[in-house]
């Protein structure tokens, strides 16, 4: 966009959202207020999202850094880390969501008379 690179500017967003959901579904873990049921599976879908923009983005720059001198080793390793990322945030928001499901009994098991 006008010329310049997105990618080091985008990746940061989600690095930042996946850091404070997590800490936010192990707040829910502990203290299970009502106030924080959504924030996790939230910012971490959020967190997902910016993720997919981040990884195109630097598919799009993947070519213009090694013509600045970036070894080719080290771009297809920066790709493979951020795929392992990415699967790994799409595990934690899909574990996540059940957390915040409506009417959900945490710690009881209903009785079937």
């Amino acid at each position: 966009m006008f010329g310049l690179d997105l990618h080091p500017a985008v990746v940061h967003f989600p690095v930042a959202l996946a850091a404070v959901g997590a800490t936010a579904e192990l707040v829910y873990m502990v203290f299970r207020r009502p106030l924080v049921k959504w924030f996790g599976p939230i910012l971490l879908t959020l967190a997902l999202a910016g993720s997919g923009v981040a990884y195109f983005s630097g598919k799009a720059v993947g070519d213009k850094a090694e013509h600045q001198g970036v070894p080719e080793a080290a771009v297809d390793k920066h790709e493979e880390s951020c795929l392992w990322a990415l699967g790994t945030l799409g595990l934690a928001t899909l574990l996540s969501w059940p957390s915040a499901r409506p009417g959900r009994v945490s710690g009881s098991r209903r009785s079937s008379l």
